[in-house]
């Protein structure tokens, strides 16, 4: 599994670029377009049956005869694929709004072939909404503009669900809209992502277990059974719970709960929800688990003003196979620490074959819809929305943590994993998919992802992904997990976190448009990886638009938005042998890029426009177990990390320091050495003050000025100049002929192809993506009396003289080495 191989130079124009592809992935991309679409043996029909609202399960599934449901549907098509003639099949579904009794599973015995595959698809022209949920009768008024209807009088007594949907009479849209579960405080409709919430005066003593309030800012004497309350807080920054209260001392100003996996910490964000008497506004709700009843305050003021509907199944849809997993036999260790990997005994039975196409999906307690041990099986032209956990879940991955995403009714299944496929956090994982593709997809309002993309050679493409991440603050628009995983073509904006995150080797994340991401944690890139693995790479990242990264977290003592670590492409934690190159990258927090103890990293051909702080920021992690500290020692004087072989040349960098033009700031510096990193043919520019001194930092507070910096002999052919972009006020960064950026062989970055594009395969077209840079004012909250500054010490540098200092951590010897 170990990849090591030189990065070659980009070459003299973009064409040269896909000769840089592993070549095994460009034939299997070739196989997937070919494979996945109705490829059928030649004078071949497709065998057809049909399914409407107003069918009956007893016909035999003609135009004129169609079945009710895609049950019996699945039945007729497992019988005609097992006759003597098997041929292509449809099962063409009526318009209409279809109320799954339970889920439709597709197992190997439901598969097609390359030559005969089935497609489930909706009829031409026609709106097919599948809902894995019931709508709720025998509703009466209850008090204050709230109705009680319940669930055991209606053989829904037994349910638990934390999603409710309400479908106006006048919406003219398809799906539901997604209700609130009642809550204190109440959501706030002008800060929807970072109000609502109360704050936490200092950290608990048993901080995983219980917080401490203010008091008077929870009403608990005023309120009757609290039997059910919840915490619910995105606390350290990144995290997310969602936890259940087990006990409150009024007196101590405490609230104890069900033990998370990290404290809750001073100033950490939260409300209580899941109580009767918080349910006070309109579209909140609340289901009493014991007596089945359920509250709920509609927002159109009457219940007749539409319906409600309530999830049923974990799943409106899955796939179930096995695949054995790909990384068979591999061991991870991260810092001499043994990571567990999936089981791998398996038989090989996949579903394969089976595109599902042109449908509406919504309502699940988990997924819209899960492939597990699936190979060739494609989801196209789908709109997808309202589900607990992921939108379309391809290996079928959940959080290993009980309190993250939305609670569950069935336990998780899998195999805990940390390493090679779990991208940096603790996942159940089941079997993954193989060349499989989501094509087309508009997917929004999910709990967790929108796609995950878990196994070898699947496909993200062409998808409208935003508003992602309800209850798992820690979680990317697309998540790519595995070998040779692609991502293209995507939009994806108005995000929690991350638009993109990968994990494995050989994974392509290319002409993705992305903005306003990262909008309620920090610690975070546009695109990240967590590899934790240096023999892990060959990921490449290009052509991506990235605009908007702000970041928001708790720092010195306020709550607000926030630079810290906040990054445009972030390669955290050893992530080596990645290729980043010719993306776009406006208004990070912090910075454009983060290298972050990894080596053999090629930044190449990049716009960084505007970064809050550096246009690159890069920092050695030193190694911490023995057998990797052997390995550093062994290779000289100076060699304390495995940070080394990472290039930045051809980019084009633009900052915003009123003080110093600063391109570059580098962390630890005891830990440099010249064969740490090289930069060359960087072109640099200051928007607020173009004669402003230049110059690297150093550890936040220091800095050399450019003379010095010169002199350790790392930099060589980079200039300064207005980089001449075409229109930045209507964010065009396409440069001008007499850009000095040509002449130090920057490339055109292929701007056209950014994003996504029209196709008999979109859902829909055009898009309306939001892209106003800020949708709310994020809250800012401060603690009163709090002596410690919220100001930057970067914003503001000191030069120093190193001839006086003797360095500031390494020699000239040293970096010259």
């Amino acid at each position: 599994m170990t990849y090591k191989k030189d990065i070659p130079a980009l070459g003299n124009d973009w064409k040269g670029v896909e000769k840089m592809m592993n070549r095994r992935f460009v034939v299997l991309t070739a196989i997937l377009a070919f494979a996945g679409g109705a490829v059928w043996a030649e004078g071949s029909v497709p065998n057809r049956i049909h399914v409407a609202v107003d069918g009956h399960d007893g016909n035999p599934g003609t135009e004129t005869q169609p079945v009710a449901t895609l049950h019996k549907a699945k039945e007729l098509a497992r019988e005609r694929q097992a006759s003597d003639q098997p041929s292509p099949l449809e099962v063409v579904v009526g318009g209409g709004v279809y109320y799954l009794e339970k889920p439709l599973i597709l197992s190997p015995e439901d598969s097609g072939s390359f030559i005969y595959p089935i497609t489930y698809r909706a009829a031409d022209n026609e709106e097919v909404v599948l809902r894995g949920g019931r709508v709720v009768s025998g509703w009466e008024k209850w008090k204050d503009g709230i109705y009680k209807t319940n669930l055991k009088e209606q053989g829904l007594g037994r349910l638990r669900f934390h999603q409710l949907f309400y479908k106006s009479a006048t919406s003219k849209k398809a799906t539901a809209k997604r209700q609130v579960l009642a809550r204190h405080p109440n959501r706030d409709p002008k800060h929807p992502r970072t109000g609502g919430y109360l704050y936490t005066p200092e950290q608990a003593k048993e901080g995983c277990r219980q917080l401490l309030y203010t008091e008077g800012d929870i009403p608990w004497g005023d309120w009757g059974d609290v039997s059910q309350a919840e915490i619910v807080s995105p606390y350290g920054g990144w995290y997310f719970a969602i936890t259940p209260v087990w006990n409150v001392n009024r007196e101590e100003n405490t609230v104890g709960f069900r033990p998370i996996r990290k404290p809750i910490e001073k100033m950490n964000r939260f409300f209580v929800q899941n109580v009767l008497d918080a349910l006070d506004a309109p579209g909140e709700w609340f289901l009493d688990y014991k007596k089945g009843d359920l509250y709920f305050y509609p927002p159109a003021g009457q219940i007749e003003a539409g319906q409600v509907i309530v999830p049923v199944m974990d799943h409106v849809i899955e796939l179930k196979g096995t695949i054995p997993y790909p990384h068979k036999g591999l061991s991870i260790t991260y810092q001499g620490q043994l990571e567990d990997c999936p089981r791998s005994d398996v038989p090989m039975a996949p579903v394969s074959f089976i595109t599902l196409k042109g449908f509406t999906i919504e309502c699940a307690w988990q997924d819209a819809i899960r492939m597990t041990g699936a190979r060739h099986c494609r989801v196209v032209n789908c709109r997808i929305t309202n589900a607990g956990n992921v939108g379309v879940n391809i290996g079928g991955i959940t959080s290993a943590y009980e309190e993250v995403g939305t609670p569950r009714v069935k336990e998780a299944t899998g195999y805990a994993t940390v390493g090679a496929g779990a991208g940096g956090q603790s996942l159940w994982s089941n079997d993954p998919g193989k060349s499989c593709q989501v094509v087309g997809c508009d997917i929004w309002e999910t709990g967790c992802e929108g796609i995950v993309l878990l196994g070898s050679d699947n496909l993200a493409e062409n998808n409208h992904i935003h508003d992602i991440g309800l209850y798992a603050k820690d979680c990317p628009g697309i998540n790519l997990l595995g070998e040779r995983n692609v991502a293209r073509k995507n939009t994806i904006h108005d995000l929690p976190r991350c638009a993109i995150f990968f994990k494995g080797m050989e994974n392509v994340m290319e002409f993705n448009d992305i903005h306003n991401v990262v909008l309620e944690t920090k610690d975070m890139g546009a695109i990240r990886s967590v590899h934790r693995n240096r023999y892990l790479g060959g990921d490449i990242i290009r052509f991506n638009r990235i605009f908007d990264v702000p970041g928001y977290g708790f720092m010195a003592g306020q709550l607000r938005p926030d630079t810290f670590m906040t990054y445009g492409v972030y390669l955290d934690d050893y992530t080596s042998n990645v290729k980043v190159q010719g993306n776009i990258i406006v208004n990070a927090g912090r910075s454009g890029i983060m290298v972050h103890g990894g080596n053999n990293v090629l930044f190449e051909n990049n716009i960084v426009y505007n970064p809050m702080g550096f246009p690159s920021e890069f920092s050695p992690i030193a190694p911490k177990s023995e057998a990797a500290k052997a390995k550093a020692r062994a290779r000289g004087p100076g060699e304390k990390t495995i940070f080394r072989n990472n290039i930045t040349r051809n980019n084009i960098m633009v900052s915003s320091m009123k003080g110093a033009t600063i391109p570059y700031r580098f962390a630890r510096p005891e830990f440099w050495g010249r064969r740490k990193a090289y930069f060359s043919n960087n072109l640099f520019y200051n928007l607020q003050k173009p004669d402003a001194p230049m110059g690297v930092v150093l550890a936040d507070k220091k800095a050399l000025s450019w003379e010095q910096w010169l002199d350790f002999g790392m930099e060589d052919g980079s200039v300064f100049g207005d980089p001449g972009f075409v229109d930045i006020n209507n964010r065009r960064f396409e440069l001008k002929e007499d850009s000095p950026a040509w002449a130090l062989g920057f490339k055109a970055i292929p701007v056209d192809e950014i994003g996504c594009y029209p196709s008999p395969e979109r859902a829909s077209w055009p898009l309306k993506p939001n892209l106003k840079r800020f949708r709310e004012k994020p809250v800012v909250k401060t603690i009163s009396g709090d002596p410690r500054p919220a100001s930057r010490v970067w914003f503001n540098v000191e030069f120093i003289d190193v001839s006086k200092t003797g360095g500031i951590g390494w020699s000239e010897e040293k970096a010259k080495e």
